[in-house]
This record gives structure tokens, C-alpha cells and sequence, in this order.
């Protein structure tokens, strides 16, 4: 379930290359060193996301899955580059319709940039925010609990502080750090 450091090689590329010639010659490496494996971590990751909450999915369909596109919508942007230069995974909660249903977003970018968040429609946060007594019906409405969002955050973490000892392991030579996760 380990993604490899390719993926993170071939964005950092992509970020000085961003045009479609560039692409085109190597859609297949994208295929190979980010699609696949990020697919593969996606499927690997639904049976501990399902531990945690059954509400939620990890969808590891290419198109209409828990991968984000590498496409950028452009039509409207001032930056007309045509690629996304990071990686985005989203579980959604199994009720969603579309990504502004609840979910887990995790954000992967060259440079060993990772984020992860949970997220909700903007009104019914910002409802949230100015009304708390509306948070139990959000909460039942969802399925969702302040306890299963800090055991995905927490899973998610342990997963990427394993991923960092792997790379020092493989840097160092030493299996300490890994023994200790």
C-alpha cells in the first residue's frame, strides 16, 4: 500500500512541463508510476477506512472513484496550465452525490507535501459554526462521529509517518525507526 517515489517524481516533473506535449509523451509513465499506484492505495486503504467507519468509501474506480482527475478546469482560471501538479484522494460518504457530501480528502504534492482533512458542505459548516445545536442532526444525518474523524486523521498519519521511515530506512540502511511504528 505503499506509494511509490515515482509518483511524487513525476508530478515534480509534470510542475516544470505543464503542457500537453509534454504529457502526451509521457501519459504512459503518468499511468504507470501515479495512476496505478494511487488506485492500488485506494483499494488497499477501503478495508481500514471500513474498520473505522462503514459510512465511508474508498472507490478505487478510474474514472468516478476516490481519485481525483489530473485534468485542471481551466475555463475560468487566470493560469491556464492544463495539469494539476499534485494528487487528490477523496472518501466520500457512501450517501454522496457529488464532493461537497462529507468526506476525507487526502492531498499528495511533490516535495513530500501531504495534507489530510475532513470536510463537509460549506453551509452546513458554516450552519454548524453559528448554530452548534444543529451539530447531532449532522451527526446522525451522516453517520458521522467526531471519534471516527480522529481515528481516519490518526490512521492517515501513521500511515505517512511509516512511509517517511521507510524512505530512512532505505536512505540509512536502519530498521529502527520502522520497528518503532
Amino acid at each position: 500500500m505503499a506509494l511509490p517515489p515515482e509518483l511524487f517524481g513525476f508530478l515534480e516533473e509534470l510542475k516544470d512541463n505543464n503542457d500537453r506535449t509534454w504529457f502526451q509523451a509521457n501519459k504512459s509513465r503518468y499511468e504507470e508510476q501515479v495512476k496505478s499506484p494511487l488506485l492500488a492505495f485506494i483499494g488497499g486503504f477501503d478495508e481500514r477506512l471500513q474498520r473505522l467507519s462503514p459510512h465511508f468509501v474508498a472507490d478505487p474506480r478510474p474514472v468516478g472513484g476516490s481519485m481525483f482527475r489530473i485534468y485542471r478546469d481551466v475555463r475560468f482560471a487566470k493560469d491556464k496550465s492544463p495539469y494539476k501538479t499534485a494528487a487528490g484522494i477523496h472518501f466520500r460518504h457512501e450517501r454522496a452525490k457529488d464532493v461537497h457530501a462529507p468526506g476525507y480528502y487526502l492531498h499528495l504534492e511533490p516535495a513530500g507535501d501531504v495534507r489530510s482533512a475532513g470536510n463537509g458542505p460549506v453551509p452546513t459548516i458554516y450552519r454548524l459554526r453559528t448554530q452548534p445545536s444543529m451539530h447531532l442532526g449532522y451527526v446522525v444525518q451522516w453517520g458521522m462521529s467526531a471519534l471516527t474523524i480522529l481515528f481516519l486523521y490518526i490512521l492517515i498519519i501513521r500511515f505517512l509517518d511509516r512511509r517517511a521511515a521507510m524512505r530512512e530506512v532505505e536512505r540509512t540502511g536502519s530498521g529502527t525507526a520502522v520497528a518503532e511504528l
